[in-house]
């Protein structure tokens, strides 16, 4: 799973942003992303990055069900 979310993310990142850290839990129906950037990422990115890879990974068989996904940071909480 974790090799088909990343193919699934890192076409929307934006120049600058590097995918960090994904992990999972198929069974809470759960994924955490973070993305460190080169720039500042405000709340707006991130809210949009979740925005488009939940639109592209509805069709990810682990979560029949749909999945929460949260996006953050490395200096976020």
């Amino acid at each position: 799973m974790g090799y088909e979310i990343k193919n699934i993310i890192e076409p929307f990142l934006k120049d600058g942003q590097t995918l960090m850290d994904v992990t999972h839990d198929v069974r809470g129906n759960y994924v955490r992303i973070i993305v460190d950037s080169e720039n500042v990422l405000t709340l707006d990115d991130t809210a949009k990055l979740t925005r488009s890879i939940k639109d592209a990974s509805e069709t990810l068989p682990e979560f029949p069900d749909g999945v929460r996904i949260e996006v953050s940071t490395p200096g976020l909480d």
